[in-house]
């Protein structure tokens, strides 16, 4: 059996969002603004949003290489789309419950996907060429050390 698989990586990514409810359960939006004295970097509202933002560039992407021959994707600014997107002002809450179900509706597309169209592939700014399995594994990574830097941020 294959280190990675598509089972294995809608799997960590079907966990996402439950450890977020676990982490953000009772937090209030105030709450989320802070940051844990010995924690540096974004607040967990700041990072719930970051992850918001790179769950629709994450979804897009494995759109573009489901219905296109190799695209191309521009890199990101996560420090610009914190400015553009106003992080500071969203509702934890409200950008939680569209992540969640925008993880849904992405885990949904997934698992309709042939076993060959997860080798179609697109060409990622900084890695080259990438496919859609090779994205929707390093999703759960991306998950997870977001949900670390989010535990560390909240003490």
């Amino acid at each position: 059996m294959a280190m990675f698989t598509a089972e294995k990586a809608v799997k960590a990514m079907d966990k996402t969002p439950l450890v977020l409810k676990y982490i953000l359960k009772d937090l209030t939006n105030e709450q989320a603004k802070q940051l844990a004295p010995t924690a540096q970097g974004w607040n967990a509202l700041e990072v719930m949003c970051h992850m918001m933002d790179f769950e629709e560039i994450f979804f897009s992407r494995a759109k573009q290489m489901i219905n296109q021959n190799k695209p191309e994707f521009p890199q990101s600014d996560p420090d610009g789309l914190a400015i553009t997107h106003e992080y500071a002002k969203q509702d934890i809450d409200d950008i939680y419950e569209r992540f969640a179900q925008l993880r849904k509706e992405h885990i949904a597309f997934l698992s309709s996907l042939e076993e060959e169209q997860w080798s179609r592939r697109g060409i990622h700014f900084s890695a080259g060429l990438i496919t859609v399995l090779e994205q929707a594994t390093n999703m759960g990574l991306h998950d997870l050390n977001h949900l670390a830097q989010m535990t560390e941020a909240l003490g």
